[in-house]
């Protein structure tokens, strides 16, 4: 009779290791396939203010950088000037409401930069910040 009591007998315990290696692996596919910075990093100097605002709104603004070459980037992708413009268009589109930022190399000439200021507002896009740095940074 003690035969038949154990292979009666439930088993209490939980192996969780398995459980540990799959969420392990999952976690590691997650880290390979996010990239920690999808744009690449732009070299630019911005030019310091001693004020400025800070607020964001809780839209996602239109990126567009210059840097000191003139090449221009939207959202970390170097586009053509025709591009900035129908990208900005595009997105307009999506949110009425649409804001961009503007990032501009500190030695990049006052034209080039009215240049694309007006290639912004062309397209639509009303509201426009600068970027510059407050000074206090070292």
């Amino acid at each position: 009779m003690a035969s038949v009591k154990n292979d009666q007998e439930e088993i209490s315990d939980i192996n969780i290791v398995p459980l540990v290696d799959i969420i392990l692996v999952v976690l590691i596919i997650f880290m390979v396939a996010s990239p920690a910075n999808q744009s690449a990093k732009i070299n630019v100097n911005l030019p310091e203010a001693s004020s400025g605002d800070t607020s964001s709104s809780s839209n996602e603004p239109f990126a567009v950088t210059v840097n000191e070459d003139g090449y221009l980037f939207v959202n970390g992708e170097t586009v053509s000037e025709s591009e900035l413009k129908s990208r900005a268009e595009i997105e307009l589109k999506k949110n009425s409401q649409l804001e961009a930022i503007l990032t501009a190399d500190k030695n990049l000439g006052y034209g080039e930069v009215v240049k694309v200021i007006d290639l912004i507002k062309t397209a639509g896009v009303v509201k426009i910040a600068i970027s510059t740095t407050t000074g206090l940074e070292e």
